[in-house]
Order: structure tokens, then sequence, then C-alpha cells
């Protein structure tokens, strides 16, 4: 399909994306959470949504249907919010999540094929303070993160080892 992300086709509406009663948390259900992060898998219909109390979903836009909410609290307890989201190009997924006392951890997660599950490979705190950004390059292997104070730190994608720490680059 073509169109503008959600419909198949120009004369087609977008399609909605709703999560089924048994697929959110009770918190999730008795409020609402604004969706910080977003991104899109290049080779699949698959959607990925972080919010700011961090729960992230995972959604199958074409058939506009959720296929997984990620545990992040069971990977990283302390995870308060999710400032991005990014697919990699071996179809992983990688959250950068903000903890209670100011850290910021990136976490990368191993999605089943089908979608239905995903498991949680790496966890690293990238930041002694709150992230705010993130960015991958899929040809270098890399991911960037942005702190709120100016800081920047570069990774490496397969590792999550920190390859260059900037403080206050941007201060």
């Amino acid at each position: 399909g073509g169109g503008g992300g959600g419909g198949g086709g120009a004369d087609e509406p977008p399609r909605e994306l709703h999560a089924t009663a048994d697929a959110t948390t009770s918190a999730t259900r008795s409020e609402r959470q604004a969706v910080m992060a977003l991104a899109a898998e290049p080779s699949r219909s698959w959607v990925c949504s972080g919010t700011r109390g961090g729960t992230v979903r995972l959604w199958d836009a074409d058939a506009g249907s959720l296929l997984l909410e990620l545990p992040v609290s069971a990977a990283c307890p302390e995870a308060s919010s999710c400032r991005a989201v990014a697919f990699a190009a071996d179809a992983r997924l990688l959250t950068l999540v903000n903890r209670l006392r100011g850290a910021a951890s990136l976490l990368r997660w191993e999605v089943a094929d089908g979608g239905g599950s995903a498991a949680c490979e790496a966890a690293r705190v990238v930041a002694d303070k709150p992230a705010v950004s993130m960015s991958t390059s899929a040809a270098a292997g890399l991911v960037g993160v942005g702190t709120c104070e100016g800081s920047l730190v570069i990774l490496s994608r397969r590792s999550l080892e920190p390859l260059l720490v900037e403080k206050e680059v941007h201060g």
C-alpha cells in the first residue's frame, strides 16, 4: 500500500489502532498517557510507541491491532518514562527510558518473528541525567543519546558499549 501511513491507498480511510482489554494494564486503562516516541519497522508493518508513563507497545499497522506490550518494568524496574524507540537493521528494537532517580537506560529487545513476544537482551545505563533524544545509524551500527543537560553519548548498537561521551557539548 501507499498513502500516508495508516491506510492502504489514497481512497482508503486510515486504520485505527486498538488495544484489546486483556492486552492493557490497569494503569493504562485508568489514565491516558502521552505518546513520547514512535518508530516504524521498515520491512514489516510494525509501529512501536512509547509513553510518558513508560509503556512500550508494538502494533501491527496493517491490521490495526496491538501485537505486544513490552515488559519494560521487568527489564528496568526503575523505568519512569520512555523517551525514544527505534528499530535496528536486524529487527531488534531499542528503547530509551528514563529512571526514577534521573539516569537514562537503553534497552535492546529481540522481537519474535510474528511480534507476539520479545525478550530484553541487554540493558545499560547510558547517562546519569535524563535523556531526551536518541538516533540510530544502521550502516555504522551506532546509537546516539542526548541528555537534558546537553551531553551526547555514542554507543555501539551491538554491544551497547559507549564509544564516545561528550559532556555539555550543547551547554
